[in-house]
């Protein structure tokens, strides 16, 4: 068995084995990642490239996103998938778990995102919940160019015990613009 077999199995076992510790972890290292990524383009953007990175808003990501990622998106996605079980396969059940999702997570989530996000590292340029009312318009019409097909697949295509883990590696690209959107100065 090659090494990367190997470790997919690992990885498979831990999941099936411990299933909310492998959210809470990918949840916490995911968003770590992310809020890394959003300060490095950010400072680079801002002509800034030796910046430093702020520990304490990478601290709070990560944290935030154990919780966020890790409990309440897995929450979520194992309740849909108990009071709509489907199997394989795009069909009214599916459809229907991604239109709740947009709403649960495409309008109340990323507000909640934003505004947490910005909770952790205040920026004297802007109120936290003033600036998410004035970012969300555009945060929600962005969701919806991604996670309506990543939700279609996720729903119709992967195993449940992995959607978790689908959802977060999708995710990573997004909350690295969330992470940007929210600490962004106007």
């Amino acid at each position: 068995m090659s090494p990367v077999a190997k470790l997919i199995k690992q990885y498979t076992s831990f999941v099936r084995l411990y299933p909310v510790v492998s959210n809470v972890l990918q949840g916490l290292i995911l968003f770590s990642i992310a809020d890394i990524a959003a300060q490095v383009i950010t400072n680079r953007s801002a002509n800034h490239p030796d910046a430093p990175i702020r520990l304490t808003r990478i601290l709070g990501a990560a944290i935030f996103g154990s919780f966020y990622s890790g409990l309440l998106i897995t929450s979520w996605i194992r309740f849909l998938d108990s009071i709509l079980p489907s199997d394989h396969g795009v069909n009214a059940k599916v459809v229907l778990k991604v239109i709740l999702t947009i709403f649960a997570f495409g309008l109340v989530g990323n507000g909640a995102n934003v505004y947490v996000r910005q909770r952790v590292t205040p920026s004297p340029h802007h109120t936290s919940f003033h600036h998410t009312l004035h970012v969300m318009p555009a945060v929600f019409l962005n969701d919806l160019k991604l996670f309506p097909v990543a939700d279609l697949i996720c729903y119709s295509a992967i195993k449940p015990e992995f959607r978790p883990a689908f959802t977060g590696v999708v995710s990573l690209c997004w909350n690295t613009y969330i992470s940007i959107v929210a600490n962004e100065e106007h």
